[in-house]
């Protein structure tokens, strides 16, 4: 089901068919801000063979940061009863910013702003200005209402924590130069000048690795990284949370009232496809890539390969880990088996 919020009356609702691989965030904008501003969404969502039916009431258009932009660009609700009313033809318009996009940059942040973008372009509801560090590369040229802006990448020779800092002044100029679009920001990609956008702002920042780590050094060293996102949080219109124990975490590092959960999804393979990639291997074999952390569960799976391995299956299974992180050499040090 999608998050929704609801306001009241309705003077008039609109019917919308959206197919799209990513069920909560493809009615984001609509769902978040229509709770907000008032817009209206009753979606029909096929998702993997499933239809989910979604009805938000609508109101009277409210201005957005002291303007009638919203009432000019998507026009007034009808206030007929029992009739539909019309959706106006303008877009909601979006600044999405990213320090990364599969396959350019590898990661799950990375893989998932990709998933969103194509997601939110399915909807023919969103007119969509990307913000990414790949200059030259036009990702989702075959995608209508996407523009891209390439802004220098990160440089990977210095600090991790400033090349973020200095990528999020090069979003920030660019986010000044559209004061009417909404802003959708992966983990930091917004930081710098924050207090320049925050009503307009919707921060996602996934995993929240830097209030889960294990140790004192560890904890030291990512102390810069809970600073500033505390600091995003307390001030943004809405925060994403992923569900689970991040949403406590964040109600408590942050706000309360800004809060939604919308978890991750991803689009299946076809039946035909993965089909094609289930091959019966023996000794069958399995796949870990990511990083080497208490909460990826990479302890657990360790734990349960030993298991099986003392049970007497060692010669029916493969389990190979690929990546680096906190507990690398811990685990690899703790589990010694022939099979991993």
């Amino acid at each position: 089901d999608c998050f929704c919020g609801f306001n009241g009356h309705s003077d008039g609702t609109v019917l919308q068919e959206i197919s799209a691989g990513d069920l909560d965030h493809a009615c984001l904008l609509d769902d978040l801000f229509g709770g907000h501003f008032g817009f209206v969404v009753l979606s029909t969502v096929f998702v993997h063979g499933r239809s989910y039916l979604d009805v938000v009431d609508r109101l009277g258009f409210a201005p957005f940061c002291h303007t009638q932009f919203w009432q000019l660009q998507r026009g007034q609700p009808s206030t007929t009863q029992g009739t539909i009313g019309k959706m106006a033809t303008a877009r909601i318009p979006v600044v999405f910013c990213t320090d990364g996009i599969f396959p350019h940059s590898v990661g799950g942040m990375q893989r998932h702003s990709r998933l969103l973008i194509e997601a939110l372009a399915a909807t023919g509801e969103v007119e969509l200005t990307v913000l990414h560090p790949h200059p030259g590369e036009q990702i989702f040229k075959g995608l209508a209402h996407v523009t891209e802006v390439g802004l220098p990448p990160l440089p990977g020779k210095k600090h991790y924590f400033r090349e973020l800092r200095d990528y999020s002044k090069l979003v920030l100029a660019e986010i000044k130069k559209r004061p009417e679009q909404l802003v959708y920001s992966q983990g930091l990609s917004v930081w710098v000048g924050i207090d320049a956008v925050k009503q307009r702002l919707i921060v996602n920042p996934h995993g929240l690795e830097p209030f889960q780590v294990l140790g004192t050094k560890d904890y030291l060293k990512t102390w810069p990284y809970r600073y500033v996102f505390r600091r995003i949080f307390k001030k943004a219109a809405w925060v994403v949370s992923l569900g689970g124990s991040l949403t406590k975490i964040l109600q408590r590092v942050g706000r309360q009232d800004n809060v939604v959960v919308l978890p991750n999804a991803t689009n299946l393979l076809p039946q035909k496809d993965a089909d094609l990639i289930k091959q019966k291997s023996s000794p069958m074999r399995f796949l870990f890539v990511g990083r080497f952390a208490y909460n990826k569960g990479i302890g657990d799976l360790l734990e349960a390969a030993k298991q099986l391995n003392d049970e007497g299956h060692a010669a029916a299974f493969e389990l190979h880990l690929a990546g680096k992180g906190p507990l690398f050499d811990e685990m690899k040090a703790r589990y010694p088996l022939k099979n991993v």
